[in-house]
């Protein structure tokens, strides 16, 4: 199963993809609220539930941050790793791979009804053509 599929890896390309849109260097905060103004996250009440270890920070935020990480650390800096605290941007790397991926689902490679946590919007983000069906796979939206 390719990783966007996993639960990581939608988080990981909506953070790598508002990093992408927003351009510059961007805080947690300020990435966080470009997701939800922009709707590209199905989240559910669950979500905005207080993540166990970290009791003032909504879930979604938390797997947010660990989207960050992950893209920090894997892949060979998919994020650029910057002296300054809170400070996110994508990398070269990570905007390369940002934009096979979103190929392969543009091309159909991948398929956009796949992906549980990513919103209808975002699905066109990835994929322009995209239309929302009733036999999207909706387990959890």
């Amino acid at each position: 199963m390719p990783f966007v599929y996993t639960e990581m890896g939608q988080y990981v390309s909506v953070v790598l993809a508002a990093l992408f849109e927003m351009h510059d260097v961007n805080t947690k905060s300020q990435t966080i609220a470009y997701i939800e103004k922009m709707g590209w996250l199905e989240l559910q009440s669950e979500d905005h539930e207080s993540y166990p270890t970290h009791q003032y920070e909504a879930i979604w935020h938390t797997k947010i941050a660990f989207a960050r990480q992950w893209c920090v650390e894997h892949q060979g800096g998919l994020m650029s790793l910057l002296p300054d605290r809170d400070s996110w941007q994508i990398s070269p790397i990570g905007n390369d791979k940002l934009i096979a991926v979103r190929e392969k689902f543009r091309n159909g490679t991948y398929d956009v009804t796949q992906q549980r946590l990513w919103s209808s919007v975002f699905r066109i983000w990835m994929r322009p053509d995209y239309k929302p069906s009733p036999f999207d796979d909706d387990e959890f939206i």
